[in-house]
């Protein structure tokens, strides 16, 4: 789940406004940026930082190097061997 006003994964347990709130302390700020300029691996979920590129992804982290969609987060070992209807239905190359 998303939320659209903030553009982040949804704020779990928090209305926008108390969002808001949170992040003008520098720990929520803090979270703020990584929650918009991250996203976690699917297989590990170490937080991973995309600087420019396609959406292939492939985790950095030592021992996972899981390869995935950074728009949808589908496996791209399927989508290399099967095809873009390996990516999720919500995405546009599906």
């Amino acid at each position: 789940m998303t939320c659209y006003t903030h553009d982040v994964l949804w704020h779990k347990g928090r209305t926008c406004a108390q969002y808001d709130i949170e992040r003008q302390t520098t720990e929520g700020a803090t979270r703020d940026t990584i929650d918009r300029e991250t996203k976690p691996c699917p297989k590990c979920h170490i937080r991973i930082f995309k600087s420019d590129g396609c959406s292939h992804m492939t985790c950095a982290n030592t021992g996972c190097g899981h390869q995935f969609c950074w728009l949808c987060g589908a496996d791209y070992k399927h989508i290399l061997s099967h095809g873009n209807n390996y990516h999720e239905k919500t995405y546009e190359l599906y």
